[in-house]
């Protein structure tokens, strides 16, 4: 008597290796097998997939348990294929008990082999970034480096390199082919020691995660055994498939382990956040600093009635009303802080445009584009108006309601 008496299961990915496994097992323990596997290559793969008669020696091998197997050639990605399957074994057994699903492949591809990291710096001998990754994959011995531990002309805040390790003879910014760079590596634990050869260094823009020097797998197992396990493994999600929603589910699934998982996109958002917070109380700074300056036409419209009474009275008495005295007012006010605005964000924009045009000199930079915030601006251009008006407000009421007559009076 096994488990799996005058039950029928399904098996999917049958032709070898776990799926024949578990098709011969569930034969084994009494069930009729129905299976199928795609027995054919996958333009996408690169690894070589089942054939036909990969899936006819699983059926002989259920049929040795002296149980019956219905085994077709079928795509599980084919809705009409796999109802054809289950159609195929309910007309044989009449029925279906359950179901093992084997059937899915993981396109590896080495990191080395399809990376787009962007290098700022390129020894001689080699042309682009492509190039030296793979000379990498190719040949032992060759590493690249983050720019942090590479001189720079221009430092801007860059050199925060460790003071044990630095490389020199060349300037990181420079971007100009540089003599290969021999470097000794000690692991202290083991006392091991490797002799590299630096070939590349990485762009400004590289993940904080390859800071330092970055070798292929095969050199650094061969000079450090059992002490190089990967640790940072990067996904392609095929299409239509949410990263952040994929990395959840691998943490999910990999709980247990204590799995990290996190889309590119998460990352680099939660990587540029404190930037954009900094930009923003640098902006609110920039406003208070507009809305203070702007407050002081408040007092020159102060001033100005007390200093232009004579010259308020005297259009008074040719027939201008209060109201129109108040827009006099406003409208200098007005033509004060809108030239202010407008020169002001004229000579910003001109600015920010050189340094922009200035960085994408520079190695890891080419790509960099001005984004200018215009809903931020405009806020900030809408709240200062509106308190340049505001400010001039009281002096021009204060000025309508000076009396004709005792302006003329004024000395």
């Amino acid at each position: 008597m096994g488990l799996m008496d005058g039950k029928v299961v399904l098996v999917t990915g049958a032709a070898r290796g776990m799926g024949r496994s578990h098709a011969v097992t569930l034969a084994r323990e009494g069930a009729d097998i129905v299976c199928f596997d795609i027995c054919e290559p996958i333009e996408s793969s690169s690894v070589p997939l089942s054939v036909p008669e990969d899936l006819e020696e699983t059926q002989r091998l259920v049929e040795e348990q002296d149980r019956r197997c219905v085994a077709l050639k079928a795509d599980a990605r084919d809705r009409s294929q796999v109802e054809k399957v289950i159609k195929g074994g309910i007309d044989e057994f009449g029925k279906i008990d359950g179901a093992a699903i084997n059937h899915g492949l993981i396109t590896y591809r080495p990191f080395l082999e399809h990376t787009t990291f962007k290098l700022g710096s390129i020894a001689r001998g080699y042309t682009t970034s492509r190039d030296v990754w793979k000379a990498l994959e190719t040949h032992r011995g060759l590493a690249v480096v983050d720019s942090l531990v590479v001189q720079r002309r221009d430092q801007f805040g860059f050199n925060a390199m460790p003071s044990d390790f630095r490389v020199t003879g060349f300037y990181a910014d420079d971007g100009k082919p540089f003599d290969p760079v021999p470097v000794e590596v000690l692991d202290k634990q083991t006392g091991r020691k490797t002799r590299l050869t630096i070939v590349g260094v990485l762009a400004d823009s590289a993940p904080f995660e390859m800071s330092g020097i970055s070798a292929s797998q095969s050199t650094l197992a061969a000079a450090f055994p059992e002490r190089t396990d990967p640790t940072i493994h990067y996904f392609t999600v095929a299409p239509g498939i949410d990263p952040g929603e994929a990395a959840k589910r691998l943490e999910a699934a990999f709980v247990s382990a204590g799995l990290e998982a996190d889309s590119i996109q998460k990352v680099v958002n939660d990587s540029v956040a404190a930037n954009k917070t900094f930009n923003r109380l640098i902006q609110g700074f920039m406003a208070l600093g507009l809305v203070v300056g702007v407050a002081a036409l408040g007092v020159i419209s102060a001033r100005a009635v007390v200093e232009r009474r004579q010259q308020i009275g005297v259009m008074r008495a040719i027939g201008y009303r209060r109201a129109m005295i108040q827009l006099v007012f406003l409208l200098e006010s007005s033509f004060v802080a809108l030239t202010a605005i407008v020169v002001g964000t004229t000579l910003g924009l001109l600015l920010g445009w050189n340094i922009i045009a200035d960085s994408r000199k520079q190695p890891s930079w080419e790509n960099l584009q001005m984004v200018v915030p215009w809903g931020d601006l405009v806020l900030i251009f809408v709240v200062v108006y509106a308190v340049a008006l505001l400010a001039t407000l009281a002096p021009a009421i204060r000025a309508s309601r000076v009396p004709p007559a005792e302006a003329l009076r004024y000395e």
